[in-house]
């Protein structure tokens, strides 16, 4: 994601380090005659540099709150073709829905001084943001793009500066009123700031020179690893002075998340009572009956629509079940209710996206905790309330292996809510995952082989647990006439589209969510590709069958730790009647094992293995995969990508059919029908 402005120095002294104020150099935010910037020569390899990177942020008073004004500006190189094509469109993303755009300037500059501006026709402005095409640009071109935007005021934040693009000069500046006082962080080599007076508001300025290219890396949350700034509002005062505030801190958060969650009215109680009873509960239930069926109750019978974000009705109560319509906020509260009413002891928290942040417990920053979690202590489970497609005890993989804070409820007894104290206990609690497995992805193949020798595959995949969830959510914002795209991606063994020929999702409705059923994928395809005539030979790509495997093969070196979405575990069998008249040859290459060890305790972290039974004519391969934690350093490195490679080596095993001595070769009259317009499979080998 680039959520960033840019700016360039002339004097490429100044871009070697972190300079003195003095040194910093100062652009005009849109020069009316730009000239075009010198690269220092260790950026001549890359496709595109970032010259400038500026983002500019204003809290004003107005009227009786705050607004938030943003600029951002920035100025890209594009060095070679590939250059020109990631950057013929731009995209800047804000917040839509919190947020309206006062102007928007973009323009390419060519190398012969020629200034092309943005066509209005050109803009698009959509929900994640800002987006734009740009043409005539060509090599050594800049595009320069600067968006003003007002925003409804947060007092915290977090932007990143680090991309896969070198980024030669940094600014941010940050101003507000001097009744505001703000802390801020830099993370992973980022500068923190401080803060400074500045003629009659208060502000922090930071500049940073040479930012270094970071790369994408497979099995990586990429974006939590890069350099950023985070802000947060330490506290405050009133404008004439008086009553100074105390400071933000986890508490407070928990005191907000009740304060907006737990006052109901009695015309509430009695609308949940209601609800209650109609869902089936009489109060005689165990706590995680009473969990599983108010779950159920609410993400069946109640629809939550983001366009009702902020609509009084929507977050009432009374309304919500009677409309059985909500926005996020609605569901949250009426979740709070019943788990009330209902005795449920709880606790609610909200937590950040763990593939862009991770709690820091020393830096109260609020902005990246958007994710509502409830945790039940007397269970020791975690609830999605705005999740419908998983169920208690699954959450979403985001959420995992992450810390977040969650306001200590007692549904006996509320907190003491005054006029001016509000008391709450925040608990920092860590989102442990379920056991490996419980989230398990099985495949079954059967390949069959027709007289001429020709192979259908039946194919069953089932997914339960994490997995299961992903996948419903997916299918569940994926049209119809998608869907075959999606299932042809999941597959991953075909050659050609047109080679599925059939396939069935089953249980894949809410109610079967609930039941906590897995999923499946049922298939049937041709893979004329995995069989090939060699002589009076057959060489069958059994490996393929199971389609592509992810693989650390890259001989980059290794930058950022290893991320895993979830435990899980995985068993695929592979079934073929061998031909009559013909052997195996080399069966021992299904023979494979590779695993990773804790060397604390020896405790198997990974691993895959591979082996087969040989039953009459019946061959039965069975491959086990397993992975049981969420992260691993990069001393792991290594021994972890042995044991990802040992599960894509499985795609390169290819047995070999020989016949026997009396055995008749089959005649092969179509050998070629299916891979027309193709190799000849002897080219191919």
């Amino acid at each position: 994601m680039k959520k960033s402005i840019f700016t360039f120095s002339l004097l490429a002294a100044s871009i070697t380090m972190m300079a003195q104020q003095n040194d910093i150099p100062k652009f005009p935010e849109w020069d009316p005659k730009p000239k075009m910037h010198v690269v220092p020569p260790e950026y001549y390899k890359e496709h595109a540099v970032i010259l400038l990177e500026n983002e500019k942020r204003d809290y004003k008073y107005e009227g009786t709150g705050l607004t938030l004004y943003t600029t951002k500006h920035r100025i890209i190189k594009v060095l070679d073709r590939k250059g020109i094509e990631d950057f013929n469109q731009i995209d800047i993303p804000f917040e839509r829905n919190r947020s309206r755009v006062d102007s928007v300037k973009a323009r390419t500059i060519l190398p012969d001084g020629t200034v092309r501006d943005l066509k209005y026709e050109m803009l698009y402005i959509g929900g994640g943001g800002l987006f734009f095409a740009l043409d005539g640009v060509e090599k050594n071109a800049e595009i320069e793009v600067m968006i003003k935007y007002k925003a409804v005021s947060s007092f915290f934040g977090s932007v990143q500066f680090q991309h896969s693009l070198p980024v030669l000069n940094t600014y941010f500046e940050l101003n507000y009123p001097k009744e505001l006082t703000f802390n801020t962080k830099g993370y992973h080599g980022f500068p923190s700031g401080s803060e400074q007076a500045a003629g009659g508001h208060k502000q922090v300025k930071i500049y940073k020179a040479n930012i270094p290219a970071l790369e994408k890396q497979p099995f990586s949350y990429y974006d939590v690893y890069c350099m950023r700034l985070d802000y947060a509002l330490d506290h405050y005062t009133t404008r004439g002075g008086y009553n100074n505030s105390e400071p933000y801190t986890w508490d407070k958060l928990a005191q907000t998340l009740y304060q907006e969650n737990y006052r109901f009215t009695e015309s509430d109680k009695k609308a949940v009572n209601k609800f209650l009873t109609s869902i089936g509960i009489r109060g005689i239930e165990t706590d995680r009956q009473k969990i599983k069926m108010i779950e159920n109750g609410i993400k069946t019978e109640i629809v939550q629509y983001w366009e009702l974000s902020g609509k009084k009705d929507a977050e009432n109560i009374d309304s919500v079940i009677s409309k059985k319509s909500a926005s996020a906020t609605g569901i949250i509260k009426l979740f709070c209710a019943c788990f009330r009413m209902a005795g449920v002891q709880h606790e609610l928290g909200v937590v950040s996206d763990r593939r862009e942040h991770l709690l820091d417990t020393k830096f109260i920053n609020w902005a990246p905790l958007t994710n509502y979690v409830f945790y039940f202590p007397g269970e020791g489970g975690y609830l999605a309330p705005d999740e419908p497609f998983f169920r208690y005890p699954e959450i979403p993989s985001t959420m995992l292996n992450n810390k977040g804070v969650f306001c200590k409820t007692n549904p006996e007894a509320a907190f003491n809510i005054g006029k001016d104290l509000t008391e709450g206990e925040a608990i920092i609690r860590s989102i442990t995952p379920l056991e490996t497995g419980n989230t398990r992805n099985s495949l079954e193949v059967a390949i069959k082989l027709d007289k001429d020798m020709d192979p259908a595959l039946d194919l069953t995949y089932s997914y339960t647990g994490y997995a299961a969830g992903e996948y419903r959510k997916t299918l569940a914002v994926t049209p119809k006439q998608k869907r075959k795209e999606m299932v042809e991606e999941m597959i991953g063994v075909l050659d050609n589209p047109e080679d599925l020929k059939s396939f069935t999702i089953v249980n894949e409705g809410l109610s079967n969510v609930y039941a906590q059923k897995p999923l499946i994928l049922n298939a049937t395809v041709k893979a004329p590709h995995l069989i090939e005539k060699a002589g009076n030979r057959y060489l069958v790509r059994i490996g393929e069958a199971i389609g592509k495997q992810p693989n650390l093969y890259g001989k980059e070196e290794r930058i950022l730790p290893i991320d895993v979405n979830y435990p899980h575990s995985q068993v695929h069998t592979i079934t073929m009647d061998v031909p009559n008249g013909y052997k195996i040859k080399n069966l021992q290459a299904l023979n494979m094992h590779e695993e990773h060890d804790e060397k604390d305790n020896a405790t198997t972290t990974a691993y895959f293995d591979a082996g087969y039974k040989l039953n009459g004519n019946r061959l039965t391969v069975t491959l086990r995969e397993s992975y049981t934690q969420l992260h691993y350093a990069i001393t792991e490195y290594e021994e972890f990508r042995r044991v990802v490679n040992a599960a894509a080596d499985f795609n390169k095993v290819t047995l070999v059919l020989e016949p026997t001595a009396k055995a008749k070769p089959a005649k092969k009259a179509k050998a070629n029908k299916a891979t027309a317009n193709k190799a000849t499979p002897a080219k191919r080998a």
